[in-house]
């Protein structure tokens, strides 16, 4: 048996099987580009990007044949999030967090919010680049496509979401949003209620590490993945790679480099809001 790792990333994806015992069995890569539209503009192809990630998870479902994949997980970028029905149809692509649309929508919204009552509800300090101010924009510019999607799903969730999971995000993801309560660990009412944003149109929160669902028999054989593969609910990437680099004890920190480069330190409880914020 083995596992199966899928990191959908700002330029490309990879996947790779490991064995139970830490074997690396097989890995691919896909390369993707991002689109602009317009000026400043930034964008993916949400049906290319997925379309790259079946190919690699393909190429390496196919070097598994001795040792089957019995469960997948996925890391992603946050932020960008793609617009779908609950039949499984993209509806749109994605817009990327350097994307200036929001910009003046995030303006008028967090005006007269208390910064501080914010940060301690949802620890990022507000900006136009998380998910929220984008769905504003859509709202306001696109609002056939918004009022048409049953649900928003970042990376994480749309590919789980696309294998035939139920649309369900981890708490790192939805944390990326500015709608997450973290200490709740669930959407937050009032945060939903500031923006004006729908519950129902975003995924169920669940931690890294749940039970998602499996793949649905006709991607298991379309990707030629065993029948009954779990789907076990990932994260950020920033997350995962620190996970993965053995950062997971307060006190260490890793600084990982990519398309941005993210120092992402560990902590043995939530810090007080008013430390961090300043």
């Amino acid at each position: 048996m083995s596992l199966l790792g899928i990191d959908i990333g700002t330029t490309g994806c990879k996947v790779a099987a490991f064995s139970i015992d830490g074997r690396l069995l097989a890995d691919a890569y896909r390369e993707y580009a991002t689109l602009h539209p317009e000026p400043d503009w930034a964008e993916l192809d949400s049906r290319h990007v997925l379309e790259c990630s079946w190919q690699a998870i393909a190429e390496v479902a196919s070097h598994t044949k001795a040792e089957p994949v019995t469960a997948l997980c996925v890391s992603s970028f946050g932020e960008a999030v793609t617009p779908v029905t609950i039949g499984r149809e993209i509806l749109g692509n994605c817009i990327l967090h350097v994307d200036p649309r929001g910009t003046d929508e995030f303006d008028e919204l967090f005006r007269e919010v208390d910064t501080e009552w914010f940060y301690a509800i949802n620890p990022n300090i507000p900006g136009p680049n998380y998910s929220l101010p984008k769905l504003l924009w859509l709202r306001k510019h696109q609002p056939q496509l918004y009022g048409r999607a049953d649900k928003f799903l970042l990376w994480g969730d749309l590919i789980a979401f696309m294998l035939g999971c139920d649309p369900i995000t981890s708490f790192s993801h939805a944390n990326r949003t500015l709608l997450f309560d973290i200490r709740k660990e669930d959407w937050s009412p009032e945060l939903l209620e500031l923006g004006g944003i729908e519950r129902e149109k975003l995924a169920e929160c669940k931690p890294g590490g749940a039970i998602a669902g499996t793949v649905s028999d006709t991607m298991a054989s379309r990707l030629g993945l065993p029948r009954g593969v779990e789907v076990v609910v990932g994260g950020h990437d920033q997350c995962c790679n620190s996970l993965g680099a053995g950062v997971c004890q307060a006190g260490k920190a890793i600084c990982g480099i990519g398309t941005v480069e993210c120092i992402t330190p560990a902590y043995d409880h939530i810090p007080p809001s008013g430390p961090m914020l300043e």
